[in-house]
C-alpha cells in the first residue's frame, strides 16, 4: 500500500522495455543495461498508462513497435504510447501513419553520452531535421531530448524569441528533469531553462531524481517545486523503470540507481506538490500523448490513408452495429404487435376484450408510449447505449410475456400500457445512436434497414403466429395465443441479454477500433455536421435542447408528418383482421396471407432509400411513396368485391406507406445535426406526434366497418395527403434555407469574426463549412 493516492488515467511518461533475447542490442552501444522484459514492466508499473521510451542501446524500432502492439493485445485497459529514437529520415507518409498507427508520438534524441549534447551545433541539427518530419508537422508529434542544463538554456532564444526557428513551432520534452542537479539553484542555465519551460513550448519530465542527486533524493525538492511553480502544466512525471526499483524485480541496475523505488520517489514528489499540480502532472499534461485534438489530428491524415481508414471503419461498424440494431427492433415490433395475431386464436374470448374496448387494448399502449418518449429519449443521450438500450429491450420482453398470464380485460389494459412505457425509449434511442456512428450519407439506408424491420417483423409474425397458434395449442394446458407471448419474450429477452455484450456505446470509446478509426469516426461527423463543436457538446441540458427543437419549425413539420405517416400505417395493426374479412375463412390461410405484402414493402423502401442516399435527396422519394400509397388507398375506398384485386392493393399500400415512414427519420436526423441533445429533442418530439395518431388511428378501424372498411381507408387517405403536403412545405423549406445560405456564402467571409458571430448555427456552419441541408 502507498501513502498518497494515484488519480485514475495516470502517466508515466518514462519506462523502456528492454528484451536482447528478442531484440539485441546495438553492436556499438556506449553501456550495456541488463535485460527488462516487458512481462516485469506490467509487473512493476504503479500507474497503468506508459509512454515507452526506445533506449540508446535499442538497435532499431521493431522492439518498440513489437511491444506497443503486444501492449495493446495483452493489457487491453493500459493505454502504450512510444518515443522513437531511430533515424527516421526518408520513410514516406504512409509508413509514418503506420508508426502513428502503432502509437508512436514522438522522436527522442539522446545527447547524454560522448559528449554530443554539449555540441550546440549538433544539437540544433538534431532538432532541426526532426521537426521537419512529416509526423512532427502533420500529427503534432514531439521531440523528446536528453540534453544537459546548459545546452537547453543555450537554446531557449531559439525557441522562444525567434520566429522563423522552425523549433519555435514545434512541441520539445526535456527528458530527466532537463538534466538539472541541486547544484544549478540560482544559475542562469536553470533561469533560462525555467523560462523556456513557462513559455508552453517545452515539458519537463520530472522523475529519475536520484540520477541528478546520488544518495539525497530530497535534495531535488526545490527544483521540483520550481518547475510545478513556474509551469503546472508542462510537468510531467516518467518513473525512469528499469532504472528505478529494479532490484527489487531481479535486475541489477548501477550503482546510483540501487535501493532507490519509484513508491519512495513518488511519495517524495507528492508531498512538495499541491493536489493540483499532482493531478496535472500525472493526468491532465499528459493527455497529448493519449491523442491530440480530434480534428487536428483527422485533418492531418493524408486523403488516401483517411479514405482507406473510412472504408474500412465502415465495414466494421457495419458488421458490428447494423445486424445487432436491426435485430433487436425486429423483436420489438414481434412483441408489440404479438397481439394482432393473438386475435385469430382465442385472446378475446380468454380475456373477455371485444368492441371498442379491444380497439382500446391496442391504442392504450401508444398512451403509455407517449408518457415516456422524451424523458426516455433525452436520457439516451446521458446514458451508455450498451446499457440503456439493452435494458429497455429485456424490460419489455418481460412485460410482453407477460400479457400470457391475463383473465380479464383490465389485466390486459394495464400490461398493454406499461408495454408503451418500456418500449417507448428503444426506436427513438436506436435512431439517435445510427446517428452518432453514420454520416448523412451513409445514414438513410442503414436507417432504412432499422425501419424495415417493422416489415420483416410483421412478415415473419404472420408465418410464427400461424406455427404457434396451431402448432402449440392446448399444450401444457395453455391457449396457443399464451405460448405466442411466453416463446417471443423468451427469445427477446436472449437477444437483449446479447446486445448487452455486443453493443458498443459510441466511437471514441470503442474497443474494436483503432485509435486511427476512432480520430476518423469522430472527425468525419464533425466534418459532415458543418461543425467541430460537435465533439465537445456532452454538456448541453436536456431541457435547453428540447427549447431548440420546439423553436425550429422544420421541426414541428418533421412531427406532423410522423404523425400523418403513423396514423396512414394503423392498418398494420389490424392486418390479419382486414385480410380475413377480404373473404379468406381458414385462419392459418389468413395469417400466412399477411406475410407477402410486408416483404413486398421491405424491398420497396429499402429500394428508395437506397437510391434516397446515392442522390443525396430525400422529398422526391418520399413524395413518389406517398403518391403510390394514395392512389392504391383511393382504390380500396373504391372497390369492394373483388378479393383478390383488394389483396393485391394490400401489396401497393404497404409499399407506399412504408416507403414514407422509412425515409422521413433519416431525412429528420441529418436536418437536425447539432447539438445532440437537440437532435435527440426533435427525434422524441417526432416520435410522440407519430404515436398521438395511433392513440386514435386505432379507432378508424372499428367492427361496425367491416367488412371493407371504407371509411377506414378513407380516414387512413386524409392522413396520406396531410403527409405529401408535410414533405412538399419541408422540400420548400429547406430549399429556401440552402438558397439563403448561397447567398451568405457569396456576401460574408469566413474570416469576418464579427458577422458570423452575429449569424444563426446553420448559417454559421454554412459560411465556415459549406453545410447544406439535404432535400
Amino acid at each position: 500500500m502507498t501513502s498518497f493516492h494515484i488519480p485514475p488515467n495516470a502517466w508515466d511518461v518514462h519506462v523502456h522495455c528492454l528484451d536482447p533475447d528478442r531484440f539485441p542490442y546495438k553492436p556499438s552501444r556506449t553501456y550495456t543495461p541488463q535485460p527488462a522484459p516487458l512481462k516485469s514492466l506490467f509487473s512493476s508499473l504503479l500507474i497503468d498508462n506508459i509512454v515507452l521510451v526506445q533506449a540508446s542501446v535499442e538497435d532499431g524500432e521493431t522492439g518498440l513497435l513489437q511491444h506497443l502492439d503486444e501492449c495493446r493485445e495483452e493489457q487491453s485497459t493500459r493505454l502504450a504510447r512510444g518515443i522513437i529514437a531511430t533515424d527516421l529520415q526518408g520513410l514516406s507518409p504512409s509508413q509514418f501513419d503506420r508508426y502513428h498507427e502503432a502509437g508512436v508520438r514522438g522522436i527522442r534524441i539522446h545527447g547524454s553520452h560522448g559528449g554530443l549534447g554539449d555540441d550546440l551545433d549538433w544539437v540544433r541539427a538534431q532538432l532541426t531535421r526532426a521537426a521537419r518530419l512529416y509526423p512532427v508537422k502533420n500529427y503534432d508529434w514531439c521531440i523528446s531530448a536528453q540534453l544537459p542544463l546548459k545546452t537547453w538554456s543555450s537554446l531557449a532564444d531559439d525557441i522562444v524569441h525567434d520566429r522563423g526557428s522552425e523549433l519555435a513551432n514545434v512541441t520539445l520534452v526535456a527528458d530527466h528533469n532537463g538534466m538539472a542537479s541541486p547544484a544549478d539553484i540560482d544559475s542562469p542555465e536553470l533561469d533560462n531553462f525555467l523560462r523556456l519551460v513557462a513559455s508552453g513550448k517545452v515539458y519537463v519530465k520530472i522523475g529519475a531524481l536520484h540520477r541528478r542527486s546520488p544518495g539525497d533524493l530530497h535534495a531535488m525538492r526545490p527544483l521540483v517545486q520550481l518547475f510545478a511553480e513556474k509551469a503546472p502544466r508542462r510537468i510531467l512525471w516518467g518513473s525512469d523503470w528499469p532504472h528505478v526499483d529494479a532490484s527489487s524485480k531481479g535486475l541489477l541496475p548501477a550503482a546510483p540507481m540501487q535501493g532507490v523505488g519509484t513508491v519512495e520517489e513518488l511519495e517524495a514528489i507528492h508531498s512538495w506538490l499541491t493536489p493540483r499540480q499532482w493531478s496535472d502532472m500525472l493526468v491532465a499534461n499528459p493527455e497529448r500523448f493519449k491523442t491530440l485534438d480530434v480534428m487536428q489530428t483527422y485533418r492531418s491524415y493524408s486523403h488516401e490513408y483517411s479514405k482507406e481508414v473510412e472504408r474500412k471503419l465502415v465495414r466494421r461498424i457495419d458488421l458490428h452495429i447494423l445486424p445487432l440494431v436491426v435485430t433487436m427492433y425486429l423483436f420489438n415490433y414481434l412483441d408489440r404487435n404479438s397481439i394482432t395475431q393473438a386475435r385469430l386464436g382465442s385472446i378475446q374470448k380468454d380475456t373477455g376484450v371485444d368492441g371498442v374496448v379491444w380497439n382500446t387494448a391496442i391504442s392504450i399502449f401508444s398512451a403509455g408510449y407517449i408518457a415516456m418518449q422524451l424523458p426516455s429519449t433525452l436520457l439516451m443521450t446521458k446514458t451508455q447505449p450498451h446499457i440503456f438500450l439493452p435494458g429497455c429491450i429485456i424490460l419489455w420482453a418481460i412485460v410482453s410475456g407477460s400479457t400470457a398470464a391475463t383473465t380479464s380485460p383490465g389485466g390486459l389494459l394495464a400490461v398493454r400500457f406499461i408495454l408503451g412505457l418500456v418500449e417507448a425509449p428503444f426506436f427513438p434511442g436506436a435512431i439517435y445512436f445510427l446517428s452518432c456512428w453514420y454520416t448523412k450519407k451513409e445514414l438513410g439506408v442503414r436507417m432504412a434497414l432499422l425501419i424495415c424491420g417493422i416489415l420483416l417483423s410483421n412478415s415473419f409474425a404472420g408465418l410464427i403466429s400461424a406455427g404457434i397458434l396451431y402448432g402449440m395449442s392446448s399444450i401444457g394446458g395453455l391457449a396457443g395465443w399464451r405460448w405466442l407471448f411466453i416463446l417471443e419474450g423468451l427469445a427477446t429477452i436472449i437477444v437483449g441479454v446479447a446486445a448487452f455484450f455486443l453493443l458498443p456505446d459510441y466511437p471514441a470509446t470503442t474497443k474494436w477500433l483503432t485509435e486511427e478509426e476512432k480520430i476518423v469516426a469522430r472527425g468525419r461527423l464533425a466534418a459532415d455536421a458543418g461543425s467541430e463543436d460537435i465533439l465537445d457538446e456532452e454538456d448541453v441540458s436536456m431541457w435547453k435542447g428540447i427549447q431548440w427543437a420546439a423553436k425550429d419549425h422544420r421541426v414541428g413539420l418533421f412531427a406532423c408528418l410522423q404523425m400523418a405517416t403513423t396514423a396512414s400505417i394503423s392498418f398494420s395493426h389490424f392486418f390479419p383482421t382486414t385480410i380475413s374479412e377480404l373473404g379468406f375463412s381458414d385462419t392459418t390461410v389468413t395469417l400466412l396471407l399477411t406475410s407477402p405484402p410486408y416483404m413486398f414493402a421491405f424491398f420497396w423502401s429499402l429500394g428508395m432509400a437506397y437510391s434516397a442516399d446515392r442522390m443525396q435527396k430525400r422529398s422526391p422519394y418520399a413524395a413518389v411513396s406517398a403518391v403510390v400509397a394514395i392512389v392504391a388507398t383511393l382504390c380500396e375506398v373504391v372497390l369492394t368485391d373483388q378479393t383478390w384485386a383488394r389483396y393485391g392493393l394490400t401489396f401497393v399500400v404497404c409499399a407506399g406507406s412504408f416507403g414514407v415512414y422509412s425515409t422521413t427519420y433519416t431525412w429528420l436526423s441529418s436536418t437536425v445535426v447539432r447539438p445532440p441533445v437537440k437532435r435527440a429533442a426533435a427525434i422524441g418530439i417526432a416520435n410522440t406526434l407519430a404515436n398521438v395518431a395511433s392513440l386514435f388511428g386505432n379507432y378508424f378501424w372499428l367492427d361496425e366497418y367491416q367488412p371493407w372498411y371504407r371509411q377506414s381507408w378513407g380516414a387512413i387517405l386524409a392522413f396520406q395527403v396531410l403527409g405529401l403536403a408535410c414533405i412538399l412545405a419541408l422540400r420548400f423549406s429547406l430549399k429556401r434555407a440552402n438558397a439563403k445560405f448561397e447567398k451568405l456564402g457569396d456576401e460574408v467571409s469566413p474570416e469576418d469574426e464579427a458577422a458570423v458571430g452575429r449569424m444563426d448555427h446553420d448559417s454559421q456552419r454554412a459560411v465556415l463549412n459549406g453545410f447544406r441541408f439535404i432535400t
